[in-house]
């Protein structure tokens, strides 16, 4: 005989949904989880930043080989596992009504919290502090902008054509660039490259659509995708190259039923993971700042140098 106590070990792998569910909301989420994950075996993962050796002197005709080179792996960073969990709990009374539209509530609502544990590992990707678990705070990862740190966080009062430039230069130079980058933006960063590139585009005629909003740009050290985020801060962009990105996975999205103990259906979905920034100049990011803080700022360094 099956009991309710039987149910409540019952898992359901659901990576593959995470994937495929709200992949247009959720675009740099959908292509870590998709390109990028690989599997963690610990709550903290470290990784090692690997140079190329600077050694480039010739060789002698005919000499013994003797100078064996390696690769410089004496740095590197870490970030910690976050869990991402969500809950739903259905009375058998709920369950039993027809709604319009929706023939299994239950179902339904575990689908929802999937689609909200997707939004909430966009955002702590893109915005996350490190956290370790204490008694009174959860793990937090820390997510890409807080790892793009130094000469690679520019800021401005203005942004500019030239600026992104100089974003594209700087990974060029640390050898990070590529034709395939993704700079994610919010809504007015968006905004702001598609007024850079109004007058210089290539128009594909197709049958009753209009307008050309910026998908691609290419520019002088590199081409990037551009995508836009609810979870990217205002007035913020970052320019990024997903081949030194990596989502470490401890575990994948499941689904767990939880064990009847009334009139209810109860179950979670659950997965627990961590990004990886395997360079230091795998992002060069752009606040756009205000005009009167900047000036508060030059203030205070003037009054300090005096």
């Amino acid at each position: 005989m099956i009991k309710t106590a039987d149910l409540k070990n019952e898992i359901i792998q659901l990576d593959k949904e995470l994937i495929l569910v709200d992949n247009i909301n959720y675009p740099f989420a959908s292509l870590m989880l998709q390109k990028r994950s690989t599997p963690a075996s610990s709550v903290i993962v470290n990784w090692k930043y690997e140079n190329l050796n600077e050694t480039n002197t010739p060789a002698f005709e005919g000499a013994e080989i003797d100078a064996f080179l390696k690769s410089d792996r004496s740095t590197g960073d870490k970030n910690i596992c976050q869990i991402f969990s969500k809950a739903v709990a259905v009375s058998g009374t709920a369950d039993a009504v027809s709604l319009e539209n929706i023939r299994d509530v239950f179902s339904h609502e575990i689908v929802n919290r999937l689609i909200e544990a997707k939004r909430d590992l966009e955002h702590y990707l893109i915005n996350g502090v490190y956290q370790y678990e204490t008694t009174t705070k959860p793990r937090q990862m820390k997510g890409l902008l807080n790892f793009i740190t130094g000469d690679n966080a520019m800021t401005d009062t203005e942004v500019t054509l030239a600026i992104l430039q100089e974003m594209a230069k700087k990974m060029r130079k640390a050898g990070t660039s590529s034709q395939n980058l993704m700079l994610l933006c919010d809504y007015n960063m968006t905004d702001a490259i598609n007024t850079f590139f109004e007058d210089k585009q290539r128009y594909i005629v197709i049958d009753n659509e209009f307008g050309n909003p910026v998908k691609k740009i290419n520019l002088t050290y590199g081409s990037a995708f551009v995508y836009t985020l609810d979870s990217m801060p205002e007035d913020t962009m970052a320019l990024v190259n997903l081949d030194y990105l990596g989502l470490a996975e401890l575990r994948k999205m499941q689904y767990h039923d939880l064990a009847k103990s009334g009139d209810s259906k109860k179950g979670f979905v659950v997965c627990e993971n961590t990004l990886k920034f395997l360079h230091p100049t795998a992002g060069v990011k752009f606040t756009k700042t205000d005009e009167e803080i900047d000036e508060e700022i030059d203030e205070e360094i003037d009054e300090d140098e005096q």
